[in-house]
């Protein structure tokens, strides 16, 4: 069961994430599923207090590290400049778009996603694992 405590925890990562106010959805970034091709940020990353976020094919998932709750999908697209444009769609906030620079670890593995919300948050995802 997921605690007042613990919504509170996962909606200020998702402010954080997703972009405090809600912005208007980029160029190509529509509503449905990105095209399923191979990525060099697909895999499982951690977050803050240990929040797991999964990006695979184009979707995005973030789960509650406890319980494995779903708190929020969507969807991401790698953009030129090393960028990943994520639109979120959270259990407790309305749609937003949040983006993130890649840190490549060498060898063309990304290791780490620097991110930033319109609002001028900014919170870094490390790759797990």
């Amino acid at each position: 069961m997921v605690t007042t405590r613990k919504i509170a925890s996962c909606a200020a990562l998702l402010s954080l994430l997703a972009v405090s106010g809600c912005v208007g959805m980029g160029a190509g970034m529509g509503p449905g599923p990105a095209p399923a091709r191979a990525s060099n940020v697909d895999g499982e990353w951690v977050g803050a207090e240990g929040i797991r976020s999964t990006f695979r094919a184009g979707a995005f998932e973030t789960r509650a590290p406890d319980t494995g709750e779903v708190l929020a999908t969507g969807s991401y697209q790698e953009q030129p400049g090393g960028l990943v444009r994520i639109s979120v769609q959270s259990r407790v906030r309305d749609p937003q778009i949040v983006d993130c620079l890649k840190v490549d670890a060498g060898g063309g593995r990304v290791h780490q996603l620097n991110c930033t919300s319109s609002s001028g948050q900014s919170f870094v995802l490390t790759r797990a694992g």
